[in-house]
């Protein structure tokens, strides 16, 4: 017997996440990848280091890839109505 499964999570834009928690500065937040995501690792990374360490190299794409508190509070939404 075997079993196989492809996991990714994809944001609701379909755009990378890279952005700090809303209410936490020191807290970053990266994802939305897909089940190729793995490709994109070594860019993304150096993407995100950059930008943790305030570097921004791409300032152009910083909103693109926020999170919007409108997205992260209907998250938080959903979560409070399924406990």
């Amino acid at each position: 017997m075997e079993t196989r499964a492809c996991h990714y999570e994809i944001t609701p834009n379909r755009d990378w996440l890279v952005d700090t928690h809303p209410d936490l500065e020191n807290v970053w937040l990266f994802g939305g990848g897909n089940a190729e995501g793995f490709k994109f690792g070594p860019v993304l990374g150096e993407y995100m280091a950059r930008r943790a360490l305030g570097e921004d190299p791409h300032p152009e794409l910083t909103p693109r890839f926020r999170l919007s508190e409108e997205t992260f509070m209907e998250a938080g939404q959903r979560e409070r109505q399924r406990r």
